[in-house]
């Protein structure tokens, strides 16, 4: 080999060392590495495919395409341009694909459009290039739904309108009508609000004189296509079911008792409900009950037992359209159980303690008269047993007698509910023995201080005592005093 050609071949390898070298150094060590790198990005029309993360979208949704490389991307990444053939659908000029890595994705936007239609994405070069279909449809009314399709007029019912997809950034404004404003009223316009897909809406019935077809209607203000309709029917008052019906299952005679009923839905105007007693004479009610409640389902019923000899179970019966119901009462006789004083046998000008009772308490006060066949006996002409309560006590005071009597005292309910008699003897005061603490005494001693004599007499002492005559037959021996 000539040494000319040795050198040439080594002189220009020096040259190009130099030349890279001088490259280089012109990098400013002050620039953004990635900048760097996407600055010295290349094209690369070596696509294989371009692939999207929808086929099908709502106008003004959002999309992702990838697009593919055979070979990874060189030095500075590979910028591979993007084009659409429609104005509906937006995308960046190029994307590019990151040094070593092989894809690279992008977002898609979509505009508004006014009918369904069909556009093409296209990633690389003429020689390469790669598409993708996008079809499109408008934002629309998907749906109008309401909470129930029949309702009693006066009640209130919830729309909903549902989108095909989430309303755009500034939102989706719904015109709002009724077919019958008086009947069933709705708000002029509803918007559904940025992202979102549904909104709700009231609509407020009247009360009618037969039932009433409505149609509540939505379509977009700004003109476009999807307008909806939902038929409502407005009914005259369903006859409510009574679902419970309770009472205290145990009442007194003369006492009051609440029968409660409940309802399974508010009533926005009367209602009757038809009532029936097994035993109309112990407890009577109206054939039919009226109810004026303003929507409540609840309401209660004051029933008053007549008196009864016995307990006397009754039925009473509520009918409401298909619905029955029943409650099953006890009645119990009202009476004065008992008149009892803590001794039958008193003492003339003593007293005694004397205790009313009632079977059953009473919801009001009960006033007991009381009354004696006897002036020898004094006592209150009434006694009052207090609301609840079955018992209260009164005292009967006595005079002395001369001889024993007897008393009748008797104690009597209001209304003729009946009467307890108790007889009363009364006895006159009497001494009982008469003893001496020593019964001899020797006449030649004087004894009479240690003498003592002890009276007893029949019963307790009246409160203003008892005075006793006393006598000696030798008063020059033993002298007693004259009264004790």
């Amino acid at each position: 080999m000539k040494p000319s050609q040795f050198v040439k071949p080594f002189w220009m390898i020096l040259l190009s060392i130099c030349f890279l070298t001088s490259n280089f150094g012109q990098i400013d060590p002050n620039t953004n590495p990635e900048k760097s790198l996407a600055s010295s990005a290349i094209p690369n029309s070596n696509v294989t495919s371009l692939t999207l993360s929808k086929k099908e979208v709502v106008a003004g949704s959002t999309l992702e395409g990838t697009v593919t490389l055979a070979i990874p991307a060189q030095f500075g990444g590979s910028v591979v341009p993007l084009t659409s053939d429609n104005r509906a659908v937006i995308v960046p000029e190029s994307v590019t694909v990151p040094m070593g890595a092989t894809k690279a994705t992008f977002t898609i936007r979509t505009e508004t459009v006014e009918k369904e239609l069909s556009a093409t994405v296209k990633a690389g070069s003429a020689e390469t290039q790669k598409s993708a279909i996008i079809n499109i449809k408008p934002l629309i009314i998907s749906s109008l739904t309401l909470s129930i399709s029949n309702v009693v007029g006066g009640l209130t019912v919830r729309g909903t309108i549902s989108l095909n997809g989430p309303a755009p950034s500034t939102g989706f404004n719904i015109s709002l009508g009724s077919s019958n404003g008086t009947t069933a009223r709705v708000p002029s316009q509803l918007t559904i609000l940025r992202g979102q897909t549904s909104a709700t809406f009231d609509i407020a019935t009247s009360k009618v004189t037969a039932d009433t077809p409505v149609a509540i209607s939505g379509r977009p203000t700004d003109g476009s296509a999807g307008s909806i309709t939902a038929n409502l029917t407005v009914t005259l008052p369903l006859i409510p079911e009574i679902i419970s019906m309770t009472t205290n299952p145990v009442m007194t005679a003369t006492s009051q008792e609440f029968i409660n009923f409940g309802f399974d839905r508010s009533m926005p105007s009367s209602h009757s409900v038809q009532l029936n007693s097994s035993n109309p004479t112990v407890i009577a009610v109206p054939p039919t009950l009226n109810i004026q409640i303003g929507g409540q389902s609840n309401f209660r019923l004051t029933v008053t037992p007549n008196q009864v000899v016995s307990d006397t179970n009754v039925t009473i019966t509520a009918i409401s359209g298909n619905s029955t119901k029943t409650v099953n009462l006890t009645v119990r006789p009202f009476r004065l159980e008992s008149v009892i004083f803590n001794s039958n046998n008193v003492l003339g000008g003593t007293s005694v303690v004397g205790t009313l009772t009632l079977n059953l308490p009473r919801n009001a006060e009960t006033i007991i008269s009381l009354t004696t066949s006897d002036a020898s006996v004094s006592m209150p002409t009434s006694i009052t047993i207090l609301n609840g309560q079955t018992t209260a006590t009164f005292e009967a005071f006595t005079q002395a007698v001369t001889s024993q009597r007897n008393a009748n005292i008797t104690a009597t309910l209001p209304n003729s509910l009946g009467s307890k008699l108790v007889t009363l003897t009364i006895s006159p005061i009497a001494i009982e023995t008469l003893t001496l603490s020593n019964s001899i005494c020797d006449l030649t001693k004087v004894c009479r201080n240690n003498l003592s004599g002890t009276i007893s007499l029949n019963g307790t002492a009246p409160q203003a005592g008892v005075t006793i005559a006393l006598d000696s037959n030798q008063p020059q021996n033993a002298a007693v005093p004259t009264t004790l």
